[in-house]
C-alpha cells in the first residue's frame, strides 16, 4: 500500500487525468482508422472500375474475333451480297472511329454491283452494326469491306489502287466493335482489327468450278459510236448471270450472255464494275477503267504561208477521238495531192513538209481520221510567195 507524504492530490484526480487522455488517444485512433478506411474505399473503387474495363475490353475483343469469324467463315464471292453502293457509301462517310479510317485510306471501297439500293443493312455483313450482349454489355459489331492490291513477290503494305501489273488482288475486311466506357473517348470505346482475303486466289482448293473474270485494259470508245465488249471468263457452273454498275452512260449489260453494248452519250472516265454468278450463287468482280472520247476534232490552222524553194514543214493538230488517227488531203486546185507541188502529208502524224516548187494561192483541205473512223476536217488557205 501506497502512503502520500506531504501535499497529496485528492482523491481521484489521477484517475480523471489518465481517463481523458486515454479517451484522447481512442479519438485520434477512430481518425486514423477513418482516413484508412476511406483511401481503401477509393482504393477497391478505382480497382473494380479498372478490372471492369478490362473486362469490358476482353469481351470487345471476343466479338471482333466473332465478326471477323463470320466474315472468314463466307465463300469470297459472297462477301458484298447485298451491300449496295447507296448503303457502303454512308457507312464509309458517316461517324467513322480514326481507327478505322486509317485502314480505309489504304482501301478502295467495294460493294454488290447487282444489290438492290438500300439493301445493305440486311446484307450478310450488314453495312449497318449487328449488336450482341456479353456481361450485360451490348457491344455493336461493324464490317468495313474494300479492295486492295499488294505488290506480288513483296511484303509491302496492301494498296488501294494504282497498279495495273505484277499485284496480288485482295478484299481487306475491317471489323470495328464499339462499347460504352466512361473512361473512352466520347464515352465510347472501340476495338479495331482488319484482315485480307485474297479475291482473286489461283489455288484449286479455293476456286474449283468457281467462275473467274478476266480484268480487261483501259477500254477507250468515241461518243455515238455503237460499242460491243464481252469481258473473258472461265469456271463456274451454267447459267452464269451478269450485272454491272458504273457504266458509260448509254451503256447495258445482257444478264444472259455478259456482253456490254450500246451507244455511249456521253463523254468522261469511268470506272465500271462487272460482276459474274454462277448456278451455285458463287460470284466474281472486276472493276476497270473506261473511257468515252468526244468525237475528233481538228485544230483550225488559219492561213497558211511558205516560201518557194525553202524548205517547209508544219505540223497539223487534232483534239478528242480515239488515237491512232489518219491524215489525208483532199485533191483540189492545188492538183491530185491536193498540197502546193513540192510539199507531202504524212498519213500517221500530220505533218506536211517539202520544199515548194510553185508559187500562188489556193484552198486546201485536210481530213483527220480517228481509230473508230470517226472524221473531221478543215478547209484553209493556202499561199507560196
Amino acid at each position: 500500500m501506497l502512503t502520500c507524504v506531504g501535499s497529496c492530490p485528492a482523491s481521484g484526480v489521477g484517475d480523471r487525468a489518465d481517463s481523458g487522455f486515454a479517451m484522447v488517444e481512442a479519438l485520434v485512433a477512430i481518425a486514423i482508422v477513418s482516413v484508412v478506411m476511406l483511401s481503401l474505399s477509393s482504393f477497391f473503387v478505382v480497382t473494380t472500375r479498372i478490372a471492369s474495363e478490362q473486362g469490358d475490353r476482353q469481351s470487345g475483343i471476343q466479338a471482333a474475333d466473332d465478326a471477323m469469324e463470320r466474315a472468314k467463315g463466307l465463300q469470297v464471292g459472297s462477301l458484298l451480297a447485298g451491300r449496295d453502293l447507296t448503303s457502303s457509301t454512308t457507312q464509309w462517310t458517316a461517324n467513322v472511329p480514326s481507327a478505322v479510317q486509317t485502314l480505309l485510306a489504304m482501301t478502295t471501297m467495294a460493294y454488290d454491283t447487282a444489290a438492290g439500293t438500300g439493301s445493305g443493312a440486311t446484307a450478310v455483313l450488314p453495312t449497318t452494326y449487328r449488336a450482341i450482349t456479353l456481361n450485360g454489355v451490348q457491344f455493336r459489331q461493324h464490317w468495313y469491306i474494300g479492295t486492295c492490291q499488294r505488290p506480288a513477290g513483296a511484303a509491302a503494305n496492301c494498296l488501294a489502287s494504282g497498279l495495273t501489273v505484277g499485284f496480288t488482288p485482295f478484299y481487306r475486311v475491317i471489323v470495328a466493335v464499339t462499347w460504352p466506357g466512361r473512361s473512352c473517348a466520347g464515352s465510347t470505346c472501340v476495338f479495331v482489327t482488319s484482315s485480307l482475303i485474297g479475291s482473286d486466289t489461283s489455288e484449286p482448293i479455293f476456286n474449283t468450278g468457281t467462275p473467274v473474270l478476266t480484268t480487261p485494259s483501259t477500254q477507250t470508245d468515241d461518243k455515238a459510236v455503237a460499242v460491243s465488249f464481252t469481258l473473258g471468263e472461265s469456271g463456274g457452273a451454267t447459267p452464269l448471270t451478269w450485272a454491272a454498275g458504273s457504266l458509260p452512260t448509254g451503256l447495258t449489260i445482257d444478264p444472259s450472255s455478259g456482253e456490254i453494248s450500246g451507244t455511249p452519250t456521253a463523254t468522261g472516265a469511268f470506272s465500271p464494275t462487272v460482276n459474274v454468278t454462277d448456278a451455285y450463287g458463287v460470284q466474281d468482280s472486276v472493276t476497270f477503267s473506261w473511257v468515252i472520247n468526244a468525237l475528233p476534232a481538228m485544230t483550225a490552222p488559219g492561213a497558211v504561208s511558205s516560201s518557194g524553194g525553202v524548205a517547209f514543214t508544219k505540223t497539223f493538230a487534232v483534239g478528242n477521238g480515239t488515237s491512232p488517227y489518219t491524215w489525208a488531203a483532199t485533191a483540189g486546185a492545188w492538183g491530185a495531192s491536193g498540197l502546193p507541188p513540192g510539199l507531202s502529208l504524212d498519213s500517221t502524224t500530220g505533218t506536211v513538209s517539202g520544199t515548194p516548187t510553185v508559187v500562188g494561192t489556193n484552198n486546201v483541205t485536210l481530213t483527220v481520221t480517228d481509230f473508230y473512223n470517226q472524221a473531221s476536217s478543215q478547209t484553209f488557205s493556202w499561199t507560196v510567195s
